[in-house]
């Protein structure tokens, strides 16, 4: 199993071996480490922001789902579902994992011939993990770079998943070389802790069994 993503959640420290240096931000004087397994970058667990912290974070977000540019934003990973719904007649079942204090995504369309469900950790907790395999679709929007413990949360989307359901997934993609990495933004705030290239979603595909279609931040 792949160092990184057991080690930035809660195997840490107990390997930090399996994965290597990676970079020292400066300006912020944050520490990144990298695995050579899946190619996942990750910030110091030990920097991680506080859970008050991180809540309030979210708190700060405009995730307004009465503005038309949130609900542009969302389109972006909705629209692949919807096109694909028009070729089948059967009702779609979605769950957005990781929404946030907002659950745009269900307001915006349930009810478009597809019924969604909302997850957050701090904000919608309680996603029943039965009956398994029940989602036809699962959305991680601007989620997974926050995953403090990424190998759980990928093994429960895994399970969550149909066996032919599909991950629409959108981050923000890491640059190929570390110093196009140091003068990312991306990494600026505190609560993005998990970076993804093609390689680590690749090895997600491979390892978890799942089928995984990547979006653009804005694309």
């Amino acid at each position: 199993m792949c160092s990184g993503l057991r080690l930035v959640g809660g195997d840490w420290p107990k390997s930090p071996s399996q994965v290597r240096p990676y970079c020292y931000i400066e300006n912020t004087k944050r520490h990144y480490w990298w695995c050579p397994d899946c190619d996942l970058v990750f910030l110091d667990p030990q920097q991680r922001p506080d859970p008050g912290s991180e809540r309030e974070r979210y708190l700060s977000h405009n995730n307004d789902p009465g503005d038309p540019r949130y609900e542009k934003y969302l389109s972006l990973v909705v629209q692949p579902i919807i096109d694909e719904k028009a070729e089948n007649s059967e009702p779609v079942l979605v769950l957005d994992y990781g929404c946030g204090p907002t659950t745009g995504i269900e307001t915006l369309w349930s009810g478009h011939d597809l019924s969604v469900e909302s997850y957050d950790p701090f904000f919608y907790p309680n996603l029943p993990l039965e009956p398994k395999h029940r989602f036809d679709y699962v959305i991680s929007c601007e989620s997974a770079e926050h995953f403090y413990e990424p190998h759980q949360d990928w093994y429960k989307i895994s399970q969550l998943l149909k066996p032919d359901g599909k991950v629409i997934l959108r981050t923000g993609w890491r640059p190929p070389t570390m110093e196009e990495f140091k003068k990312w933004g991306y990494h600026h705030d505190p609560t993005h802790v998990c970076f993804y290239s093609a390689k680590t979603v690749e090895w997600l595909r491979q390892n978890f069994k799942i089928e995984i279609r990547t979006v653009g931040l804005w694309n």
